[in-house]
């Protein structure tokens, strides 16, 4: 987590997050939140679960649940993130391969998951 207060963000996103987190404790169940659904993405893949499987569509809706809590459908704030993620060369070394070694699993979970609606 220290690693995140030597981000570098950019003014009007910086603006924005601090809207959206008015505490550090929200910051802190942000990241946790975030880093619990990496963890278990990473380990579902590794682990070759079935992106139809009751998890995987457990994993979806906390991600869903996750994004919606944290930008309340603002397109700004998604892009903030977004601008964030797109960034990574800013977050250190295992912030970065955690992400890496999840995001395939769960785009694939999350478009199953959204396709089947």
């Amino acid at each position: 987590m220290s690693a995140w207060k030597e981000y570098e963000f950019p003014e009007e996103d910086s603006r924005l997050f601090q809207k959206v987190f008015t505490s550090e404790q929200m910051v802190l169940d942000f990241y946790n939140t975030f880093r619990k659904i990496s963890l278990q993405a990473a380990a579902y893949k590794a682990s070759k679960v079935p992106i139809e499987s009751t998890l995987a569509e457990t994993l979806a809706k906390g991600w869903k649940g996750m994004v919606q809590t944290v930008t309340d459908g603002d397109e700004q704030v998604l892009a903030a993130f977004l601008s964030v993620d797109n960034n990574r060369e800013q977050w250190n070394a295992g912030e970065r391969h955690l992400v890496m070694a999840a995001e395939d699993y769960l785009a694939d979970v999350l478009k199953h998951h959204d396709d089947r609606k």
